[in-house]
C-alpha cells in the first residue's frame, strides 16, 4: 500500500505503521479482525482492498455489523431509553433475491424471529458493486434508505429500487 492512495493518507502514522507490521509478518493471509463467536474474520487483503479503493468484501460489512453490536451494547447500558438494532448478515440481499421461496422464507423467518424486540432492523443490500443500508424502524413503521451514491437529477436510481425490493 503506498501513499498515492487517498485512503491511505487519511489513516494516521501510527495505522499506517501498524499496517505495514501485520504485513511484514503475516502477508495477504494475515487476520486483522475477527469475531470467533460468529465466524467473522477480515483479512489483511481485505483491508488492502479497502485502502485502494477496491471492492469491499461481505465479511468486512458483517464485522462492521459485529463493531456496532458492540458499541450499542454498550451504550444500551448507560442509557435507559435505549433502543436495540438487529443487524442482518451481508448474505441478506441474496437471500431475499433468492429463486426459492422455500429457502427465502426459511432465511427471514429465522431472523424475524431474531429480530423481534429490536426497535431497527439492518439490511444491508449490495447491487451493481456498492453497498447501501435499508432500516427498518419498528415503532413507526417506516423505511429509510441509506446510499453514499448520490442519484443525478433525472436519472433513474437503479439501488433506490433495488432497496424498494429489499422492503417488498
Amino acid at each position: 500500500m503506498k501513499n498515492r492512495y487517498p485512503v491511505w493518507k487519511l489513516l494516521v502514522e501510527d495505522e499506517q505503521k501498524l499496517l505495514q507490521v501485520v504485513y511484514t509478518f503475516e502477508g495477504d493471509g494475515a487476520v486483522v479482525w475477527s469475531a470467533a463467536e460468529y465466524g467473522v474474520r477480515v483479512n489483511f487483503k481485505d483491508i488492502q482492498s479497502l485502502v485502494e479503493g477496491g471492492p469491499t468484501a461481505g465479511n468486512v460489512i458483517d464485522a462492521y455489523a459485529e463493531i456496532l453490536k458492540s458499541s450499542l451494547n454498550v451504550a444500551a447500558v448507560n442509557c435507559a431509553n435505549f433502543s436495540k438494532s438487529y443487524f442482518h448478515s451481508s448474505l441478506c440481499s441474496d437471500m431475499i433475491r433468492n429463486r426459492s421461496i422455500m429457502s427465502k422464507d426459511s432465511y427471514l423467518s429465522v431472523h424475524v424471529i431474531a429480530a423481534s424486540g429490536c426497535r431497527y432492523v439492518h439490511y444491508p443490500i449490495y447491487h451493481a458493486n456498492h453497498w447501501m443500508t435499508m432500516v427498518y424502524d419498528s415503532d413507526s413503521g417506516t423505511w429509510t434508505h441509506y446510499n453514499s451514491i448520490k442519484t443525478r437529477r433525472g436519472s433513474r436510481d437503479d439501488h433506490f429500487a433495488e432497496a424498494v425490493k429489499v422492503k417488498q
